[in-house]
């Protein structure tokens, strides 16, 4: 009898746990293929972003607004306008004969290196080349991303971080004289550049970047950024960005910011800092020298509405966060010290630029 109620209660359980059984069974091939899929639809629109690339290359117009003679790539010769710009985007490292050698033997399928074209046949063709070129690439390329790839947002926004570094240049006369001289109390100058770059910190990509004189102001930087601007798009900004015209130039895109603000640099900014309060909306009102600016790019100089929000950072000093999303329904409170450091990738793509790609190794003038 005790038998019988075992296999009884057996046979029950195993009753009970079939549908169980069938849900497991389930997860676990969607486990297997979810991620097949994934993968599957990643490399559909990786494919398609390769054809849509090798499009722009091929076409007529996009051809003749980027060579400097009508001359230029219109015969059928090995160095075209598409192989120099895919050699280019090639992340070169070693020495260009070595890497031209092997860019040939990979596009053709040769088992051993041969030599197809010289270095020098490559600088001659590479000037007929304008740089132009890589910018509207790169537009619209980081366009195609944005329509087809599903694109990571915060809360429903995209995110920008506009962001600056310097390089340093080759010590040419014409390089010198164009971008100025930095150096070090007592030690050698050399030519100096700043760059900046608008980047989309959750997807990685760099939507802009541009190469200016050291001697420029990031907000000047900035301010060309705001061209590529979207509605629905959040810039994030460090301490030495707030402007009242910046804000007011962002905000004329529909756009909004959040940026880190030095608590000496508003009169209201101080005192919201001594206050002790973790958020509080204010209205902050144009200086002159902002009025001026704002009247130079033709924008409205009305006094607006932005958030002040304390964060205690993760090296124990308290930050000052200013932002035009004043919506605390929407956008609570504890969401902003995480969005702050959203902009660290950008930080971080500059160490990429100038220690993985290198771009600071200069080998040749053209």
């Amino acid at each position: 009898m005790v038998k019988c109620y075992i296999e009884l209660a057996s046979d029950a359980r195993m009753i009970t746990a079939t549908p169980h059984l069938r849900r497991l069974q389930l997860c676990k091939k969607n486990i297997t293929f979810l991620p097949l899929l994934a993968w599957s639809l990643l490399f559909k629109c990786c494919v398609n972003l390769v054809k849509f690339i090798e499009n722009i290359l091929s076409q007529p117009d996009f051809i003749a607004r980027h060579r400097f003679s009508e001359k230029d790539f219109v015969r059928d010769r090995i160095l075209s306008l598409q192989v120099i710009i895919l050699f280019l985007l090639n992340f070169l490292r070693g020495s260009y004969q070595d890497e031209l050698d092997n860019f040939f033997k990979n596009i053709r399928g040769y088992k051993i290196a041969r030599r197809i074209v010289t270095k020098s046949e490559f600088s001659k063709a590479r000037k007929k080349l304008k740089y132009q070129a890589f910018i509207e690439l790169n537009q619209q390329q980081t366009d195609f991303f944005y329509r087809e790839f599903n694109p990571r947002t915060w809360q429903g926004l995209r995110l920008a971080a506009f962001d600056g570094s310097t390089v340093r240049l080759p010590p040419t006369n014409e390089i010198a004289e164009h971008f100025g001289t930095w150096g070090v109390h007592r030690g050698p100058s050399c030519p100096m550049a700043r760059i900046s770059q608008m980047f989309d910190p959750l997807n990685k990509i760099s939507v802009d970047a541009l190469i200016a004189p050291k001697g420029v102001d990031e907000r000047e930087l900035a301010a060309e950024h705001c061209r590529y601007l979207r509605k629905n798009t959040l810039i994030l900004l460090d301490r030495g960005y707030p402007a009242f015209w910046l804000f007011k130039l962002i905000l004329s895109y529909e756009a909004d910011f959040c940026a880190r603000v030095s608590n000496t640099k508003w009169n209201i900014v101080s005192e919201f800092y001594h206050s002790g309060l973790r958020e509080k909306i204010v209205e902050i009102p144009p200086i002159k020298t902002a009025l001026a600016q704002c009247r130079d790019l033709g924008l409205d100089t009305a006094p607006f509405r932005c958030r002040l929000i304390r964060v205690e950072l993760d090296s124990g000093e308290t930050g000052i966060l200013i932002t035009s999303l004043i919506d605390t329904a929407l956008y609570p409170y504890e969401l902003f010290k995480e969005l702050y450091h959203c902009r660290w990738p950008v930080e971080e793509d500059y160490k990429v630029i100038k220690t993985w790609l290198t771009m600071e190794n200069f080998s040749g003038k053209s």
